[in-house]
């Protein structure tokens, strides 16, 4: 993989985890406004599971750490 590639594909990683981290918000704020029932762990553990993977990997371009 070079470069390039392994840069887009960082970019794209993080790009996802902000988005799930902002859908994850509006979900924990509908849950403890009564609106769910329940909390959305599932996909809180998918969303740490991601971040726990992106940050094992070697980031050399600071902007993207």
């Amino acid at each position: 993989m070079n470069d390039r590639d392994d840069r887009s594909n960082i970019v794209r990683q993080i790009t996802e985890i902000e988005h799930k981290i902002k859908t994850l918000r509006i979900h924990y704020e509908q849950y403890f406004a009564g609106v769910e029932k329940r909390a959305p762990l599932r996909e809180r553990d998918v969303l740490e599971r991601q971040m726990r993977e992106l940050n094992k990997r070697t980031i050399m371009q600071t902007e993207l750490r």
